[in-house]
């Protein structure tokens, strides 16, 4: 999701909206161009996207809020893929630095055991239990 700051939109206008993300468990990434502020918001929207975007739609000095997130469409199929299977996927942070712009991280998939490969290296393939 991508909230878009009208032109001329003030310090305390951005960190209303930056503090409204972090006060949904998300994080926001503030990229501030010559004319406008973009604010990127990072992490699992899930079912509640459209009520967090109508949330920051109606804050002071947002322009607009855009649920396309990039490569998060492709991977909402995938979670939702995961979701159905009983299974799950989750970004861990592998690093201390918090607040930065770039964390280290490793991407955690589960997968119930009827997804499990037999077989080692050369010749394995996946199996699913009946």
């Amino acid at each position: 999701m991508f909230v878009v700051m009208r032109a001329g939109a003030g310090e305390a206008e951005v960190i209303g909206v930056k503090g409204l993300i972090l006060a949904e468990g998300l994080t926001p990434f503030e990229n501030a161009g010559a004319d406008r502020t973009v604010i990127a918001v990072v992490g699992e929207i899930g079912r509640r996207g459209a009520q967090l975007r109508g949330r920051l739609e109606g804050m002071p000095g947002v322009a607009s809020v855009t649920a396309i997130s990039g490569r998060g469409v492709g991977m909402d199929a995938v979670r939702d893929f995961l979701e159905r299977a009983q299974g799950s996927i989750a970004l861990r942070f592998t690093d201390e630095n918090v607040g930065e712009a770039f964390r280290q991280f490793q991407t955690v998939v589960t997968l119930p055991a009827r997804f499990a490969v037999v077989g080692a290296f050369a010749g394995a393939k996946a199996v699913e239990a009946s």
